[in-house]
């Protein structure tokens, strides 16, 4: 039998069809971590790939896609958001796992300056994903001498935004798919805004007309929705576990300031414009384009987003552009075709309802006090999906909006579980999400643990768990412990 060792070696010699390997190492297996062999690649001209093959290989093979403008290569060992498989030594359980820089080097190609060049452009939104795919299968099949078994897709934000491309372009390749909080569908699709052109969009509404909010009136209104909405799933915990409903009822004149004046901190009749502004979808010549802001953290929206916007639009002009002065509607129909037509940069609604009719398996997720991406977008996305599948596709996919989450993590609600192991059971097992022996559960990690912690961050050493409710369902509390997941049932609003 021949050493794993000397197998990894023997790697460093391997032709790639496209690219090259640039460095192996091998880790030997200790108590309580798995070995592995690591392999370092580069496709031309600065794709740089790391594939990382366990000892103990079950024929799995999982590929996260990047974050943000990529640029840099992502952990092999801990996904971009803990709700993907937080607590989980993937090596340990048998999964080859591919991570790529996204086709360029931040050092090379600062935040997205990247965008004037065509062919890093096209890498970064598609061909990243396939020339990923395609090293780690040659690298799969030279060390272990043969094809994945099963094949997996997971990101968050710009991986989210990866996973629609993965299974609209590259269906064939992925068995089951998991994207959080990103861009969705075409600009064509009239899914409500949630694709990138519409998060463009939607950012530069935001900017132009000053609808951002202070932090210290961000925090006034979070505690007020808070106060208003906390109680709807029957506990008060500093989780609003039904936003939707929440934005049916709410009322934020109570905050609006008293003709007397005073000191205290108060809504004037600017800020809630803003507000109500802010939570209308944008809207050109009568067409929802853009989703609106959901029932967040307002004045934590800002900064780095409206810079994204900003590349995005780049994409298509491939030079920069000044926000406050950009002709939002004259320029859309461009902005779409660049965007959606010559990058393919978010897989399109028809392609996605495809793959989940072909038998492919989609899980999707996103936190909704996102301030990042609107989550809207994707219960829209999600909605309109089921609308033009099938119904044996229809039962291929599944939404899991998650109360109380940030942007891929943080925020009061629980930010970590286990969406890869549930999804191997449901492709290899055939075992629904949500059923006894497949449940659905999401936890609090414990303050300073990190993510990638295997040891101690596993659900029951969690601060508190809460069952990850398919949508529409919602968690509803029925009485008992309430820092656990046995006292809430998942139910329609």
């Amino acid at each position: 039998m021949i050493n794993p060792a000397d197998k990894c070696s023997a790697l460093a010699v391997l032709t790639l069809r496209d690219g090259r390997v640039t460095q192996v190492s091998h880790r030997a297996a200790s108590a309580g971590q798995a070995g592995f062999c690591e392999v370092y690649a580069t496709v031309a001209p600065e794709h740089d790939v790391i594939v990382r093959l366990p000892d103990r290989w079950r024929g799995r093979y999982v590929q996260f896609g990047g974050g943000g403008f990529d640029g840099f290569i992502p952990s092999v060992s801990t996904p971009s958001s803990g709700i993907i498989a937080s607590g989980h030594n993937l090596a340990e359980e048998g999964y080859a796992v591919a991570v790529s820089n996204g086709g360029h080097r931040r050092e090379h190609f600062a935040q997205g300056s990247f965008s004037s060049d065509r062919g890093l452009s096209l890498s970064y939104a598609t061909a990243k994903i396939f020339d990923t795919d395609q090293v780690s299968q040659q690298l799969i099949e030279a060390y272990y001498g043969s094809a994945a078994s099963y094949r997996y897709f997971a990101g968050c934000s710009n991986g989210g935004k990866n996973a629609s491309v993965a299974a609209a372009y590259f269906s064939g390749q992925y068995d089951g798919v998991i994207g959080g909080d990103g861009p969705l569908g075409l600009a064509g699709d009239e899914a409500g805004g949630g694709d990138l052109t519409g998060y463009t969009v939607k950012w530069i509404d935001t900017f132009q007309q000053g609808m951002t909010i202070s932090p210290a009136i961000g925090n006034l209104i979070y505690a007020e929705q808070l106060r208003q909405c906390d109680g709807l799933d029957g506990l008060k915990d500093g989780i609003i576990a039904d936003p939707a409903r929440c934005a049916r009822q709410l009322d934020l004149s109570v905050l609006s300031c008293k003709p007397s004046g005073g000191s205290a901190l108060c809504l004037s009749p600017q800020d809630l414009a803003v507000i109500a502004r802010r939570r209308q979808p944008y809207r050109l010549n009568g067409k929802v384009v853009g989703a609106p802001w959901g029932i967040d953290n307002p004045g934590e929206t800002g900064g780095p987003e409206v810079a994204a916007a900003n590349v995005a639009i780049a994409f298509h002009l491939a030079s920069p552009v000044e926000l406050d002065r950009f002709p939002v509607a004259e320029s859309y129909a461009d902005i779409a075709a660049g965007l959606d037509g010559v990058y393919h940069m978010t897989g399109g609604l028809d392609a996605v309802a495809r793959y989940i009719d072909r038998g492919g398996k989609l899980m999707l997720f996103h936190g909704w006090e996102d301030t990042g991406v609107p989550p809207q977008g994707s219960v829209d996305f999600y909605r309109k999906l089921r609308q033009v599948a099938t119904v044996k596709g229809r039962d291929n996919a599944r939404l899991y909006m998650v109360p109380g989450m940030k942007h891929c993590r943080g925020g009061n609600g629980a930010d970590s579980a286990e969406l890869l192991p549930v999804m191997a059971r449901w492709v290899e097992e055939v075992i629904a999400p949500g059923s006894p022996n497949n449940p659905m559960l999401a936890w609090k990690r414990q303050e300073g643990v990190a993510s990638g912690d295997v040891v101690r961050n596993r659900l029951e050493q969690s601060v508190m768990s809460r069952p990850l409710c398919a949508y529409p369902l919602v968690a509803i509390y029925k009485g008992g412990a309430v820092m656990s997941h046995h006292s809430f049932v998942c139910r329609k609003d």
